[in-house]
């Protein structure tokens, strides 16, 4: 439930960072991107979500949802990074059509490489790297490690705590890796540019004066 209220809002995502790229054409803001800003929003919208519902829910049956709090934590940290995710995605691609489309693969990932509806030793063996990429899996796996025993996962092969953390959204790795692709990339065509416009600067320029074909056609005459 905390990523498909994002995955649903792509829609939103991409109208929002289209006009905040017109904002930037037209030299209304100075940032394109805003990737700070976006961490910013992401932490005050959804890390104080997740821990209203997490309040919510140990407050309707605190036996059964209230594990400890490196548990509030794990979903408050998985939260901020789905949303950061979910809002750069734009950047990359900002045909809400496409992006919905193109982030099929993942979200079929995301449900059926989980290691839950179909357990990882019953999948194709060349297709079980693929449960590594599953943010479910690294989520379910984080919160086994933090519970100190409480949640159990005895059909998961889950490794150490802090490698679950930093995978727990394999997406915003992705988004990550792409939007640096594209820095790069405007970077060195910036700067071919540029170097063109130097060249065309030291080329000398020949300017003809206003009259001066009037002034031989009428010698030509005399």
């Amino acid at each position: 439930m905390l990523e498909y209220i994002h995955f649903g809002s792509i829609i939103n995502y991409c109208f929002k960072r289209s006009q905040h790229v017109e904002d930037f054409n037209l030299m209304l803001t100075r940032k394109r991107d805003a990737i700070f800003e976006t961490v910013i929003i992401a932490f005050i919208q959804s890390v104080l979500l997740a821990f209203l519902l997490n309040g919510l829910l140990v407050g309707i049956g605190p036996r059964f949802w209230w594990v400890n709090s490196n548990i509030l934590l794990i979903d408050g940290h998985y939260a901020l990074l789905t949303q950061v995710a979910y809002t750069l995605l734009p950047v990359i691609q900002p045909n809400p059509l496409i992006t919905m489309g193109s982030i099929f693969p993942y979200v079929a990932v995301w449900g059926f490489f989980a290691g839950y509806l179909l357990p990882r030793e019953f999948a194709a063996k060349n297709a079980r790297w693929l449960t590594y990429l599953s943010p479910t899996y690294h989520f379910a796996c984080a919160n086994a490690k933090a519970s100190n025993g409480q949640i159990r996962l005895p059909g998961s092969n889950c490794k150490a705590i802090g490698y679950h953390l930093t995978f727990i959204n394999p997406l915003l790795l992705f988004v990550i890796v792409c939007i640096s692709y594209l820095k790069i990339r405007n970077s060195m065509r910036v700067k071919a540019n540029n170097a063109e416009l130097a060249s065309l600067r030291s080329k000398p320029l020949a300017v003809a004066r206003v009259g001066d074909e009037d002034d031989k056609a009428g010698d030509e005459a005399a």
